[in-house]
């Protein structure tokens, strides 16, 4: 039996940064662990890195706008990943 993990992140995970590591050494974890990984995230401004090929992703479309919108995008990512 398969454990799933739902992961959703408000950044843009497409963007090279600390934030995009971090996500991807704890999804890289998870898999290694044998859990099954769902990610919900807003809608990549680019190609996401080849690490996400294996997991799911869904995501939500919501442009990053830094704060102005960052409550938007947490209850839209929230509420996809409780579907």
């Amino acid at each position: 039996m398969t454990r799933t993990i739902c992961i959703a992140h408000g950044g843009d995970l497409s963007v090279p940064c600390g934030g995009t590591n971090r996500v991807l050494a704890f999804i890289g974890a998870l898999l290694e662990a044998g859990f099954k990984v769902i990610l919900v995230i807003p809608r990549p401004k680019k190609c996401l890195p080849e690490e996400f090929g294996s997991i799911d992703v869904y995501t939500v479309p919501i442009d990053e706008r830094g704060i102005k919108n960052q409550i938007q995008r947490a209850l839209l990512i929230s509420l996809k990943a409780k579907k």
